[in-house]
């Protein structure tokens, strides 16, 4: 049986009246009620929310379907405290910003975020990338949107 947010609910799915599970799930709701800052969602599974900036999320929308796909596999494993499978650090943007970098036959796509703030992970900028060296235009862009960010936190 499927509970209102459409993930298994515990006891219909392991068949009923399973305590032993119950207690683990009791265990498990225990140890993340002390998490902060974070959203259930679906079947105990708790995920910083993602925050798109500028035209970040336009920009992933008008990647190709298997770059789109990537793309927010990627970045929900950003939310859920994982490394990308392929990502590497930007210090010229700014402190603890990353870039997953995305190849495939359609090209290569870089997808700039930030997720060391407690609140969400914060995409500030999403690109088909068209020359081996990051243009200075992705990069500028990326390094605004990050001072956009920090001038409107408190």
């Amino acid at each position: 049986m499927r509970n209102p947010t459409g993930a298994f609910s515990g006891g219909d799915f392991w068949g009923g009246g399973n305590e032993v599970f119950r207690s683990a799930i009791d265990t498990f709701h225990h140890f993340f009620s002390e998490v902060p800052d974070c959203a259930y969602i679906g079947f105990d599974i708790y995920m910083k929310p993602v925050d798109f900036l500028g035209s970040s999320r336009d920009a992933i929308r008008q990647f190709p379907p298997a770059a789109r796909s990537v793309a927010g596999f990627q970045i929900e494993r950003v939310q859920r405290g994982l490394d990308p499978d392929d990502w590497k650090p930007m210090p010229t943007i700014g402190a603890n910003v990353r870039e997953i970098r995305i190849a495939l036959r359609d090209g290569a796509f870089r997808v700039i975020y930030i997720a060391t703030f407690k609140d969400a992970v914060y995409v500030l900028h999403a690109f088909r990338k068209t020359s081996q060296k990051t243009a200075f235009r992705d990069l500028a862009y990326a390094r605004d949107q990050l001072k956009k960010l920090k001038e409107t936190r408190p």
